[in-house]
């Protein structure tokens, strides 16, 4: 008696085989930038290719800062953004903030 493959099988064959997702529709904004995303979606919060952020300072602080600028030579802003970067390396580096 002659042997044949059961048409089903192949069915069921094709049915537990998942398609491979593509990369891009995991996360579909992983492929646009924080400025693209903000613009099309008429954010404010981008100034150029930085993201605003509000912070609190004591004013002794910021006059610091300030003065900082001035004798650097620097912007405002500009002085802002290399002590924060000053603050991450210290932070990757390990060290960390005192904590109460």
């Amino acid at each position: 008696m002659a042997k044949f493959d059961n048409p089903l099988n192949r069915l069921k064959k094709m049915a537990d085989e998942k398609p491979q997702a593509d990369k891009r529709f995991e996360n579909p904004l992983e492929t646009f930038s924080a400025k693209d995303i903000a613009k099309a979606t008429n954010d404010r919060s981008m100034a150029g290719q930085y993201k605003r952020k509000t912070i609190s300072l004591p004013p002794g602080q910021v006059r610091y800062i300030k003065q900082i600028a001035q004798t650097e030579r620097m912007g405002i802003l500009e002085t802002y953004r290399w002590l924060i970067d000053l603050a991450i390396r210290h932070y990757e580096e390990g060290e960390r903030p005192e904590v109460e």
